[in-house]
């Protein structure tokens, strides 16, 4: 079972209905060694992507 990095449960309530789905999916779905990050603060702006990246074994 893949990572989700903050945690599901203090991502859910920030999530639509289908980032939630995807990253349920993707958190059962793929191996242990997988990191799942959402909504992480890039930059000196601080501002957000639009999208979750995946990781196999390394942090980015």
């Amino acid at each position: 079972m893949a990572t989700l990095i903050p945690s599901l449960g203090s991502c859910k309530p920030r999530m639509t209905s289908g980032e939630r789905r995807l990253a349920e999916r993707l958190e059962q779905q793929l191996d242990e060694d997988y990191l799942l990050w959402y909504d992480v603060p890039i930059g000196p702006k601080q501002t957000h992507r639009t999208s979750s990246s995946c990781t196999r074994g390394v942090a980015c």
